[in-house]
């Protein structure tokens, strides 16, 4: 089968790409023209261009039955706020137009669970009503893109929409703000920072289980049904604990206020504004640490066989990752 797959630059879209050649299929990628991608392999196609050039969409879904989305503009802030809309929302619609032109059987759309929002005593699935404005343009932005694939269901685009939780594996590109990168840096140091108590809920996925996600959703997912991707819920500090029983070594967790946090975020944001550049955190964004991101993947495992594993399971393999590309030894890091 031939797919058209957007995003594969990033951590999950490059796995998923690695996943469908592995298995014999052949893939279209959409790639800006300013990347530095190689890829010399049979089964790739390249076609070079943005989610604004229509005739460079239409011509890479050309001859493809499947289509993944997963471009988007991440992080908590941009140089110019507008980008969040013009890559995430417009850019979908972009793609939506070009699939009904097309004979995609189906488009997989990857969100968040940022979207969703946090949980507030339990764990938030599909139809959870969202109770708190959004922290970020990009949780805004993609929750309207949300938006724009469903009211496209009704005009008969054959989608579904995943919402990966916080994915973590192994990788050497890394997005500094994301939570991939904070778990990595603290299989490094010795000293881990957490935010307040350290006791906030996150739904901690390993990367292969998303991927495997995608491709269920593609075989299996309902037209017009989001699918939550997640893995286990635990709390950060539980996690830097399970990290170094691995490692076998201690960490020393350093409690960050969060007020602390806030004024941080404040400060960084107005330096990257003068600095005319994305800050890597800001006010707003550091507020998600008051709250708990505890998720349930029951509708996904139901519908779509999806099937996750324990945290353990997942950072021992990203350890045994790492080990092949970097090395995990704290001494050659400053805290």
């Amino acid at each position: 089968m031939t797919y058209f797959v957007t995003g594969s630059t990033g951590f999950i879209g490059s796995a998923l790409v690695r996943r469908l050649i592995g298995r014999g299929d052949q893939v279209h990628l959409l790639v800006r023209p300013e990347s530095a991608i190689h890829l010399n392999h049979p089964a790739i196609k390249v076609f070079r261009g943005t989610l604004a050039d229509a005739p460079v969409l239409r011509e890479g879904m050309r001859g493809c039955e499947g289509l993944f989305h997963l471009a988007a503009k991440g992080g908590v802030d941009a140089r110019d706020p507008k980008d969040f809309d013009r890559t995430n929302l417009e850019g979908t619609r972009q793609m939506i137009a070009a699939a009904l032109a097309s004979d995609i059987k189906k488009f997989v759309y990857t969100s968040s669970v940022m979207c969703l929002g946090p949980s507030q005593g339990q764990a938030v699935d599909e139809n959870t009503p969202r109770k708190v404005p959004f922290f970020t343009d990009y949780d805004r932005s993609k929750a309207l893109a949300e938006d724009a694939i469903r009211h496209a269901v009704r005009d008969g685009l054959p989608a579904v929409i995943v919402s990966p939780a916080f994915v973590y594996g192994p990788t050497s590109a890394l997005r500094g703000d994301s939570f991939n990168a904070y778990l990595l840096a603290a299989a490094r140091q010795r000293i881990v920072g957490v935010p307040g108590l350290g006791t906030q809920v996150f739904n901690a996925v390993y990367i292969d289980d998303v991927v495997e996600g995608h491709l269920l959703a593609f075989e299996n997912g309902n037209i017009g049904e989001n699918y939550i991707l997640g893995g286990e819920n635990i709390a950060l500090r539980e996690m830097i604990e399970c990290l170094a029983s691995l490692l076998k070594e201690n960490r020393f967790i350093l409690k960050v206020p969060l007020l602390f946090l806030k004024m941080l975020g404040r400060l960084v944001g107005q330096i990257a504004k003068i600095q005319g550049k994305a800050a890597r955190m800001t006010a707003k964004s550091s507020e998600i640490y008051n709250y708990d991101w505890a998720y349930t993947s029951e509708k996904a495992i139901r519908e779509i066989a999806y099937r996750n594993r324990p945290l353990r399971a997942g950072l021992e393999l990203t350890l045994t990752g790492l080990k092949k590309r970097v090395s995990l030894s704290s001494k050659a890091h400053e805290v």
